[in-house]
């Protein structure tokens, strides 16, 4: 459901982010990808969300991510800012594969019903989110 989200919403930064760490366009591509590299530990976030319970590990998730987030704001080099949006992935796709799970629990006799209206909603931010991104970058500068 995440798969994506940073170079949705950081799509508009990516000028900026170019500037400010003084990077090719090559390693901006990895950058926009690095968040996805998060994806490949998913099964890993099923066997922990089967172990622990949904909601546990869907809090974890949060956290993780709010946290990378946040530290991406202000990571001192490319490096960091590489490995902070490759931890907010782990976190998103711990966090899919929980809420997913949490979903079709919840509504047994309509899972495929909600699992679509949990990816509308999705669906809505990320394509709200880099029209705010870009309002924000033309508001504020960078």
């Amino acid at each position: 459901m995440m798969i994506g989200v940073v170079a949705t919403v950081t799509g508009p930064a990516f000028p900026f982010i170019m500037k400010e760490f003084a990077i090719p366009l090559g390693l901006l591509g990895l950058l926009a990808s690095a968040w996805n590299i998060g994806y490949l530990l998913t099964p890993v976030g099923g066997i922990i969300s089967d172990r622990y319970g949904e909601p546990v590990v869907l809090a974890a998730s949060f956290i993780t991510i709010g946290t990378a987030i946040g530290l991406a704001s202000k990571a001192p080099d490319y490096l960091m800012l590489l490995g902070l949006f490759i931890a907010a992935g782990i976190g998103s796709a711990f966090g899919e594969v929980s809420m997913n799970s949490l979903v079709t629990r919840a509504y047994p006799n309509r899972s495929g019903f909600a699992l679509n209206a949990l990816h509308l909603f999705f669906s809505m931010g990320a394509f709200m989110g880099p029209a705010l991104a870009g309002l924000l970058i033309v508001t504020y500068g960078d």
